[in-house]
């Protein structure tokens, strides 16, 4: 399991506070376009881990996909 960026984290509250000491303003910029970009907020821990008890249940056993989001439609750009 991948998780990109979840609201409530340690790891959340760390890149939102580098904001208040980048002078320069570019980590302030670059979490407000990701913030922009996610119409409908972050996930929370408690939403990925309904993802993570389901997928360890027998009707999960069905889903061969590689990739399966919970992201609320917020994701991040694919560049080649």
């Amino acid at each position: 399991m991948s998780i990109s960026l979840t609201a409530g984290t340690p790891a959340y509250e760390r890149l939102r506070g580098l904001r208040e000491t980048d002078q320069e303003g570019v980590l302030g910029r670059m979490f407000d376009c990701i913030e922009g970009h996610a119409k409908f907020g972050f996930s929370t821990p408690k939403e990925v881990a309904e993802v993570v008890c389901f997928m360890l249940r027998p009707a999960s056993d069905g889903i061969t996909g590689s990739v399966l989001s919970r992201n609320r439609g917020s994701h991040f750009p694919v560049y080649a």
